[in-house]
């Protein structure tokens, strides 16, 4: 995830969480990307995603 910071170099600070939103805007899900048993739940939330009708 990005904030702007403008005190950040290139006035952006970012850390290592990841955020799934749906069609709608609507969060789905969100991991720590650093972790590696995060980032495989995060992974299937995103082909559980993909399957859904309607996104």
């Amino acid at each position: 995830m990005a904030l702007e910071n403008d005190q950040a170099p290139g006035g952006f600070e970012h850390n290592g969480n990841l955020i799934l939103l749906d069609g709608q805007g609507h969060v789905r899900s969100f991991c720590d990307g650093t972790d590696p048993t995060s980032v495989d739940r995060f992974i299937l939330d995103i082909e559980t995603l993909k399957g859904e009708k309607n996104l």
